[in-house]
């Protein structure tokens, strides 16, 4: 078997943005394997039969509720010693190219993650580091129906570890159209809830529990996602999911009012994941809407240190990025603490999706004018400015 590497893909009504997908992947690609819901009728099937170079690399299926059938289906036709998972609206960066390229040539490498960056409004929203590429040699197949992850019978060498890399440099980004989006969200939703609960019942998994109670906190389920995350807590053995139920549980609990164990769940999540910020910020704002403001300050202080970490869950990148400038600038400008505020603010200018630049530089502006008067009544003035405007 030699060291070419085939995508493998399952589609529907990827019309708007498989083609592009494709081309972003033909320099990695020796073949691709595509299968196709019956039901797309948006030009997904004329595109596919395009990109095959064999005629049994193409084939049409009918969906059975279940994601790991159809992508086992995939994966079975795959010929190639490399497999790499794609969807039809996940676009593959350039400079994950010479990576793959790579990876493909080393024989002890088993499997790779990757970086998933979910994109939405049109910018990065989300990071999680994802299996996608892995030998087919290795008796790697997927299961779970919903929210489908990978399975083996022996230990599998991580391109990653093999490198010493927290990040392997490989990045899919995930956009989906904002129709399409809402319509498989839809049809998700419908599908997830009979068959995670099944998955959860049956398996007494804690990211079984962990999914369903996510579906249900965005389903205004509070109580039946407290129910869910505790059981995930359970029976969980990995640190970074017990990190991200915490920080759901965290947020019902704050929801309900009891802000007291919403600071405490907060507190303990550290130990489960120290590389993650998240709950370091969620402290910083409960202090800072009890208006303990030295104790916000000191936690987004500490926030802006981190960097993105390569977790197996999904963080989300403004806490990485610009959120705890925006929360220090806030504080800095309604204590009058302006040199501090200037400083913040010139760092949160510099990042590019932040959304508020126009909002800020009235207020720099205005900070370094009165920097240069030192006005010492400039302090109340900002306040009453920052509350009134709701910045």
């Amino acid at each position: 078997m030699s060291s070419k590497l085939t995508v493998g893909m399952m589609l529907y009504q990827e019309g708007q943005t498989l083609n592009k997908v494709l081309l972003s992947l033909r320099d990695v690609a020796d073949s691709f394997i595509l299968g196709v819901d019956k039901r797309s009728d948006d030009g997904t099937k004329e595109i596919a039969r395009e990109w095959v170079y064999n005629y049994d690399d193409y084939f049409e299926f009918d969906w059975l509720d279940n994601f790991s059938m159809i992508r086992n289906e995939v994966l079975k036709r795959c010929k190639t010693r490399w497999f790499f998972q794609v969807d039809g609206h996940e676009f593959l960066t350039e400079q994950s190219i010479p990576f793959i390229n790579e990876l493909k040539a080393i024989d002890d490498i088993d499997l790779a993650h990757l970086g998933l960056t979910i994109w939405g409004n049109e910018e990065p929203i989300y990071l999680m580091m994802s299996p996608r590429i892995f030998r087919t040699d290795r008796d790697i197949i997927y299961e779970r129906a919903i929210h489908n992850t990978l399975t083996c019978t022996g230990g599998l060498n991580d391109y990653c570890k093999l490198k010493n890399r927290d990040d392997p440099g490989i990045i899919l980004d995930h956009k989906q159209p904002e129709k399409r989006a809402e319509l498989r969200g839809k049809q998700r939703k419908k599908i997830s809830f009979q068959g995670i609960t099944k998955q959860a019942m049956e398996r007494d998994d804690a990211y079984d529990w962990y999914n369903l109670g996510v579906l249900k906190t965005y389903s205004d389920d509070g109580k039946g996602a407290m129910e869910a995350f505790e059981k995930a807590l359970i029976g969980c053995n990995r640190g970074d999911v017990a990190y991200q139920i915490k920080l759901f549980l965290a947020g019902l609990k704050k929801l309900k009012g009891d802000r007291k164990e919403a600071r405490a769940i907060l507190v303990s999540c550290g130990l489960d994941d120290p590389l993650r910020c998240e709950h370091i910020i969620e402290l910083g704002a409960l202090y800072e809407e009890d208006n303990e403001l030295e104790k916000a300050l000191v936690h987004y202080k500490m926030a802006v240190q981190f960097k993105i970490p390569a977790s197996r869950m999904t963080v989300n990148l403004s806490y990485y990025s610009y959120f705890p400038y925006e929360r220090l600038f806030k504080i800095y400008g309604k204590r009058g603490e302006l040199i501090n505020a200037i400083e913040v603010g010139e760092k949160l200018e510099q990042f590019t999706f932040f959304k508020h630049k126009e909002q800020l530089q009235s207020y720099l502006v205005n900070f370094r004018k009165k920097v240069e008067e030192a006005d010492t009544r400039w302090e109340d003035i900002t306040h009453s400015m920052m509350v009134s405007s709701g910045f």
